[in-house]
């Protein structure tokens, strides 16, 4: 089983592969995470909102598209799933502690190279584990109709990634503070 981040956009299984959307998200969180170490102030604060753009419908997509499929495809895609999302709750709080504590707080320093942390490995978790799982149980075909299911996906999404384009809104229930209780729709 290999990582996800030794493997070329063929090995993925092209790019319309749900893993090389993957993959792109994690190279460009990268990226912006880097970018949050190297600056401060009102830069540091605009890399902070770029990573949320990206971090946060990119955790509703997993859920909301890979989450099921590893849980019918994986003997322990439940608890494999569940630890995940218990590191997106985690990114939830740290993010909104965040961004309640002042520039100056004592903690926020501290807070933010948590949160920084927890994203890595986040990424990590799903590169060397969980991703190479589901990629030897799927078909690139599956892969790749999982990845035109992935919210953003399509022609121009490659383009505009890459020109840092902003991403899709953020589903309505989503938010940085984490998932909000769904309303049913009423019948008529």
């Amino acid at each position: 089983m290999r990582s996800l981040s030794e493997q070329n956009l063929d090995d993925l299984g092209g790019r319309w592969s749900v893993l090389a959307w993957q993959k792109l998200d994690h190279m460009e969180l990268d990226r912006l995470l880097g970018e949050v170490e190297r600056t401060d102030g009102a830069e540091q604060k605009l890399a902070l909102i770029k990573t949320y753009r990206l971090v946060f419908p990119h955790a509703f997509a997993e859920e909301s598209v890979l989450w099921p499929v590893m849980r019918a495809e994986l003997p322990d895609g439940h608890e494999l799933t569940l630890r995940v999302e218990q590191e997106h709750q985690e990114v939830n709080e740290l993010v909104t502690l965040l961004e309640n504590l002042g520039d100056a707080h004592p903690e926020r320093d501290e807070v933010l190279r948590r949160l920084i942390t927890v994203l890595r490995d986040d990424v990590r978790d799903e590169e060397d584990e969980l991703l190479p799982r589901l990629q030897e149980k799927l078909s690139p075909a599956r892969l790749r109709a999982l990845g035109v299911a992935w919210p953003g996906s399509g022609p121009s999404a490659w383009r505009g990634r890459r020109s840092g384009a902003p991403r899709p809104p953020v589903p309505t229930r989503w938010s940085h503070a984490g998932p909000r209780a769904t309303s049913r729709r009423r019948s008529r």
